[in-house]
């Protein structure tokens, strides 16, 4: 392995990557804001159907990110366009981003990880946790607090639209302090304060009987959710290290299990609602699930974040060997021990 270092992306270019995954997002919040109460309050579905109809959804795009990602690493069927850059062109002519998140390493010469190799690391499946419950965190909120507003708190309608605009704003603005506070107290420090901030938040929606206070528990909503989403897949980033050659699977991967995972929690909430129409019994309903089930995601997240204390993250544990090519399995293994030196020569990059 060379010493040289890779080189750090323009400013400029880092605000285009992140323009385009700008489309994903806006869908993604429009989604998960506003479509169960569409379901509920226009349509007049019934709980489980409406439960039904979000798992369906989560099933198809968790399915379909791990595949596009395995194919984005795999060839360019572009015409000189970039493998990236094409499928990001169908997934926005379909109106849902492939977002292009993999970091180029200016070091050519790592050897290949493959996605087999990935599925033997067992910090693959603690990020993926970590990713998985930020996820569960921010779209669960997402999800039923324009409910908790107007069936729990009984605010007027016009809340529905200030409130998720006031967790979006602090959200915002919190982005542009993570990067600070993730290069002076670390990635799992971080994550942690954004976990405690959103498990402050549940324990105010569910004590909260006022309108005129839910601006609180909100902004540490907002500041807690976009904490744990940045600091989430930047522990990601730092996960597949120089083998970006195989980092659209990772990060398809993780949008498995957070699709998938949130779709499944969507339908059994549904499948306990107290009615089949508004009632009594929905007010409380809605505080518990606002309160208990982003809440119990936050605990979750903070256990395994505790496993990873002693671990630093993207440097490899010792490749099983492939029964079907031994060329393979050294190329994993040089890879490896190349990865884990360049993490030693600075342990802070994790």
């Amino acid at each position: 392995m060379t010493s040289e270092e890779p080189k750090t992306l323009s400013l400029v270019r880092r605000y285009t990557y992140g323009v385009g995954h700008v489309l994903n997002d806006l869908c993604a919040s429009m989604w998960f804001s506003y479509l169960l109460l569409f379901f509920h309050q226009v349509l007049k579905f019934e709980n489980n159907i409406a439960g039904y109809l979000m798992l369906l959804g989560q099933i198809t795009d968790g399915i379909c990110t791990p595949l596009i990602g395995y194919e984005s690493d795999r060839k360019d069927i572009s015409c000189r366009y970039g493998k990236r850059k094409t499928w990001h062109l169908i997934g926005t002519r379909e109106n849902a981003s492939i977002g292009n998140r993999s970091i180029q390493a200016n070091n050519q010469r790592s050897k290949p990880m493959r996605w087999r190799c990935w599925l033997k690391q067992i910090q693959f499946y603690q990020v993926a946790m970590i990713y998985m419950c930020a996820r569960l965190m921010v779209n669960i909120s997402q999800v039923y607090i324009p409910m908790y507003l107007l069936e729990t708190l009984q605010s007027n309608k016009d809340s529905v639209a200030i409130i998720p605009l006031v967790v979006y704003v602090s959200s915002f603005l919190a982005s542009v302090f993570v990067k600070f506070v993730n290069d002076h107290l670390g990635r799992k420090i971080t994550y942690g304060i954004g976990a405690l901030l959103i498990l402050v938040a549940c324990v105010c929606f569910y004590f909260i009987h006022n309108g005129k206070y839910i601006y609180i528990p909100t902004v540490l909503l907002g500041v807690g959710g976009s904490t744990v989403l940045v600091t989430s897949l930047s522990m990601t980033a730092d996960l597949i290290n120089l083998n970006t050659e195989s980092g659209a699977f990772v990060y398809g991967a993780m949008s498995f299990t957070d699709k998938l995972s949130n779709g499944i929690v969507i339908a059994v909430i549904q499948q306990f609602h107290p009615c089949r129409t508004c009632c009594d019994k929905c007010g409380r309903f809605y505080r518990e699930i606002l309160s208990f089930v982003p809440g119990a995601a936050a605990i979750i997240s903070l256990v395994v974040l505790l496993t990873l204390i002693p671990v630093n993250i993207g440097k490899r544990d010792n490749i099983v060997a492939l029964e079907d090519n031994e060329d393979e399995r050294k190329a994993l293994l040089a890879c490896a021990q190349e990865t884990n030196a360049y993490i030693e020569e600075d342990p802070a990059r994790t």
